[in-house]
C-alpha cells in the first residue's frame, strides 16, 4: 500500500494542510486513525469528498502521520515530538500518542519537567502529566535554577509552592524560591507576593531566619496581607502554648522535612 500511496495508485483523498497536499488511501487512514475512520465511514460531508482540508494541522506532522499510517513507524525527536503528540491527539492515532508519551518520559530533565508537565495536561495525556509533575516536585532544587521555572505563571507557581510533596530540606528554600521568581519580573510580580508568600509555611522558618530575612524584607512589609503572615509566623515562635490555636496549612511540614524538623520553643531560644 505504500508503494500505492508513494505512486499515487488507487489513491482515494487528498488531505490538504496549509499548501501543502498528501494523496492517501481511505481505507489505510482509517485502519490507523479513529478521527479517519469517522470521517469516512460516518455521515460528514467529507466521507464523500475527495479533497479534504485539515486546519491549523502542522503539514509536516500530518506527513509522518500519513507515513505512519502506512508504515508502522514513525522517528521521533526532541524538536517534533510536541507538534507530532498534538497532531496524533487530533487525528486519535493512538499508538503514536503512547510512543510520543514515552519519549518524553524517558527525556526528563530540571530543565524541561515544567514545560512536558504544562504540555502533557494541555494533551489530556494525564500519565506523562502526573509523571512530569512528579518528577518536578523530586527535582525542585534544580528545577528553579531553569528558565523554565522564571518563566512560569503565577498560578503555576503558587501550585508548586502550596505542595505538601515538594521536596525542600528546609522552609527556607521554599521562600528563596519564591523570591527567585518574584525578583525575576520585580515590576510585574511584586503585587502576587501576598497571595505567593501564603504558600510559604512560614512558622516553620528557624527564628533566626525569621528576623534576618523576613521581618524587615522591604518587599515584604508593601503589604499588608505579608505583615499579618509575618507577624502569625512570629507569634508561632513567641508563644507555644498557643501553637494549637495557630494551626494552618502553613503549620503543616511538607512530607520531605518530616523527622527533620527541630522544634524551637520560642524567639529567645527558650524551650517550648
Amino acid at each position: 500500500m505504500k508503494s500505492l500511496c508513494l505512486a499515487k495508485k488507487l489513491t482515494d483523498v487528498t488531505l490538504v494542510a496549509s499548501d501543502v497536499e498528501i494523496t492517501a488511501h481511505r481505507l489505510v487512514l482509517s485502519s490507523a486513525s479513529d478521527y479517519f475512520f469517522a470521517m469516512f465511514t460516518g455521515e460528514l460531508m467529507e466521507a464523500s469528498m475527495s479533497r479534504v482540508h485539515l486546519e491549523d494541522t502542522d503539514p509536516v506532522a500530518l506527513r509522518s502521520l500519513i507515513e505512519f499510517c502506512y508504515s508502522g513507524q514513525i522517528s521521533l525527536s526532541e524538536d517534533n515530538v510536541e507538534t507530532i503528540l498534538s497532531t496524533a491527539n487530533v487525528l486519535q492515532i493512538s499508538e503514536v500518542v503512547r510512543a510520543c508519551c514515552l519519549f518524553l518520559k524517558s527525556r526528563l530533565h530540571p530543565s524541561n519537567c515544567l514545560g512536558f508537565s504544562l504540555f502533557s495536561e494541555s494533551q489530556g495525556c494525564m500519565d506523562l502529566h502526573r509523571t512530569a509533575h512528579t518528577y518536578v516536585m523530586d527535582h525542585f532544587m534544580e528545577v528553579i535554577s531553569n528558565q523554565e521555572y522564571l518563566s512560569l505563571p503565577v498560578e503555576e507557581v503558587k501550585k508548586l509552592l502550596s505542595s505538601d510533596m515538594l521536596n525542600v530540606p528546609n522552609e527556607e528554600i521554599a521562600f528563596e524560591a519564591l523570591m527567585l521568581w518574584v525578583n525575576y519580573d520585580l515590576v510585574n510580580r511584586k503585587n502576587d507576593l501576598p497571595v505567593l508568600l501564603e504558600m510559604i509555611r512560614l512558622p516553620l522558618l528557624s527564628p533566626q531566619y525569621l528576623t534576618d530575612h523576613i521581618e524587615n524584607n522591604p518587599l515584604l512589609k508593601e503589604h499588608s496581607h505579608c505583615r499579618n503572615l509575618i507577624m502569625e509566623a512570629m507569634k508561632y515562635h513567641l508563644l507555644p502554648e498557643r501553637r494549637s490555636l495557630l494551626h494552618s496549612p502553613r503549620t503543616r511540614p511538607r512530607k520531605s522535612t518530616v523527622g527533620s524538623l527541630i522544634v524551637i520553643g520560642g524567639m529567645d531560644g527558650g524551650k517550648g
